[in-house]
């Protein structure tokens, strides 16, 4: 619950600072600053890309269960032993 809560604040951060910069690098209208807007895109691109090659999991064809237990698996677990 957490990650998934700090997942969102960084997106919203991230989603809305991120084009501040280059809204203003693009407005100059200097071939350079806008080249430099999309450089930087690119080398967030590829930084996400790579962070994928590294943590990513390999899920083609697989359902969310076989990736991840259910978290009902660990209420049902906690039930099963304090009834034991």
């Amino acid at each position: 619950m957490i990650t998934t809560a700090r997942g969102a604040v960084g997106a919203a951060v991230g989603g809305t600072t991120g084009p501040l910069p280059s809204g203003q690098l693009i407005e100059t209208e200097r071939v350079g600053n806008v080249t430099l807007t999309f450089l930087l895109g690119a080398a967030v691109m590829l930084l996400g890309g790579l962070a994928e090659l590294v943590l990513g999991v390999r899920a083609e064809r697989a359902g969310p269960e076989n990736l991840a237990r259910p978290l009902t698996t660990h209420e049902a677990e906690e039930i099963g032993s304090a009834v034991r």
